[in-house]
């Protein structure tokens, strides 16, 4: 979607556009005010352009390959991974792979929540709650 020649016309229109990606891509219900912040978000001028410049110069598929191969072990410290379970643009594997589980430092977690692509706006209490656990 972000990689058609439509992007910038279809991200123009902030308010349409989150709105419909809110209604596709999420298992439970928004607040209002997420909502209007993010249409805000999206409506700073270049964004229209920025955010399929971005999506067309990398993939997920390429971003997992740096992941697996770079970033994953660089990392010393506890990492926590966080995403949706029901998320249909990020393939759960990639939180779940035990090969790339095995390969985090100790003390990390993976936490997969009953949610879909917006987790930190559908599930914001237990969003809090793993993070404070994962801290202490």
């Amino acid at each position: 979607m972000f990689t058609s020649p439509d992007a910038p016309s279809m991200l123009a229109d902030a308010g349409r556009f989150v709105a419909t990606a809110y209604l596709l891509l999420t298992e439970r219900r928004v607040k209002a005010s997420d909502l209007a912040r993010t249409v805000q978000e999206f409506s700073y001028e270049g964004i229209s352009t920025a955010v399929p410049r971005y999506f067309n110069s990398s993939s997920f598929r390429q971003e997992w390959i740096e992941r697996r191969t770079r970033l994953i072990p660089r990392w010393k410290c506890p990492v926590l991974l966080l995403q949706g379970a029901d998320d249909p643009l990020q393939p759960r594997e990639f939180y779940t792979d035990p090969d790339v589980l095995a390969q985090l430092p100790q003390g990390s977690s993976v936490h997969l929540f009953d949610s879909g692509h917006f987790w930190p706006f559908e599930v914001p209490e237990e969003m809090i709650t793993v993070l404070r656990d994962f801290l202490k």
